[in-house]
């Protein structure tokens, strides 16, 4: 009986986000909360039950690597904190033209080598 190795995954994600123009991904278009429902976690548990739907091999969603948002990044109303917390990164520089940043977290579950080491002992 064969087994299929565990692949290499390329940890750098952000080298690799930055050298394509298109990539498999799920956009972000709108997220908010209510003011008054805001801090109690439902922003990061719905960014999480996108994260999981897009990795559910029921969705038919496969090689889908990123989320990417266009967060707003003007004033108190900013949203780029909330994305960095999580775990979006920039995908471009910011742009004081632009009332937005563009943005990406990476969907992938990481293996990390120690793991794929014990497993093989």
């Amino acid at each position: 009986m064969g087994f299929f190795p565990k692949p290499e995954i390329d940890f750098n994600y952000q080298d690799t986000f930055w050298a394509k123009s298109s990539y498999p991904a799920i956009e972000i278009t709108y997220l908010a909360v209510r003011k008054d429902k805001r801090h109690l976690g439902i922003g990061e548990y719905i960014i999480e039950a996108i994260a999981q739907r897009a990795l559910d091999s029921r969705f038919n969603l496969a090689g889908c690597q990123f989320l990417t948002v266009e967060a707003y990044n003007r004033g108190e109303t900013s949203a780029v904190g909330f994305y960095s917390r999580c775990d979006f990164v920039a995908a471009e520089e910011p742009n004081p033209n632009k009332e937005t940043l563009r943005m990406y977290k990476t969907i992938l579950p990481l293996v990390q080598f120690d793991d794929v080491e014990d497993e093989n002992k």
